[in-house]
């Protein structure tokens, strides 16, 4: 049977010691979690995570410019990512719109728009932070698709309305849902979750952040998530689907490997 993969997560964050990467590896190991998808948000944090991905192979890094971050960015930036990229064996992420936080929404604009075309043009897989934008990714990504061939995207913890989804289904986007996702989960949430294909899901815990003490409650003194605990996500969705757990935790490690098949051929 096929691991369980956590599709979205920030080991290189500073709130996790270098010295507790090895156990929380183990304690997700223990559990049957064995693929992890590991973001940068910003220039600085690329290194990082490709030193955690050379260090423990079973972490598939993810390196971009967070929209949070997207003012930090530096001349010559674009051509520093591609090369990075281009090293083989890393994705494009994480990227986005976030009209959420401070930052120049104009300037997150384009440099998401960078992103995307470096994704495309390498054809490497492209995650995506989105938050009170949904409008403005649709349409960027709409129009992008008139011209040039999208990327494989991922929508990281995903949210966004039945509308949405329906235009996003269309582009043939995974869609990743955090562990918050499922707390209490609401008709019109679990309307949306069963409207996507089962081809098209992911689950992710956006470790160190989104801790769920509604599906953890004997972790009451716990602050930080981690991937071992994404296994209550899994069998929240399979039984909101009404099928197997094995079969469901398949289905989404197939989705991750065709998610991330192109991230390989680079050093082929």
């Amino acid at each position: 049977m096929a691991p369980f993969l956590d599709s979205h997560l920030h080991l290189q964050d500073s709130r996790i010691e270098t010295e507790e990467i090895a156990p929380l590896l183990k304690r997700a190991a223990k559990v049957e979690v064995g693929k992890f998808f590991c973001n940068a948000t910003r220039e600085k944090d690329w290194q990082d995570v490709l030193n955690l991905s050379k260090k423990y192979p079973q972490i598939i890094p993810f390196l971009g410019i967070h929209p949070w971050y997207v003012e930090e960015c530096e001349t010559g930036w674009q051509n520093r990512l591609a090369d990075q990229l281009c090293a083989g064996n890393t994705g494009l992420g994480e990227t986005g719109l976030d009209k959420r936080c401070q930052a120049d929404f104009t300037l997150q604009k384009k440099i998401f728009q960078e992103q995307l075309e470096i994704a495309a043009s390498l054809k490497l897989p492209l995650v995506v932070h989105c938050v009170k934008a949904w409008g403005s990714l649709i349409s960027i990504l709409t129009d992008f698709k008139k011209h040039t061939q999208l990327p494989t995207i991922q929508l990281h913890s995903y949210n966004g309305s039945l509308e949405s989804t329906k235009w996003l289904r269309e582009l043939n986007c995974y869609f990743s849902f955090s562990q918050r996702f499922f707390e209490q989960i609401t008709p019109s949430q679990k309307n949306t979750f069963l409207q996507i294909p089962l081809q098209q899901i992911l689950l992710e815990t956006d470790s160190p952040d989104q801790f769920s003490p509604f599906f953890w409650p004997e972790y009451k003194n716990q602050t930080q998530n981690e991937p071992a605990f994404i296994i209550r996500s899994y069998e929240q969705a399979a039984k909101i689907h009404k099928i197997p757990l094995n079969t469901f935790r398949l289905q989404l490690w197939e989705n991750g490997k065709t998610l991330t098949k192109t991230i390989v051929k680079l050093n082929n």
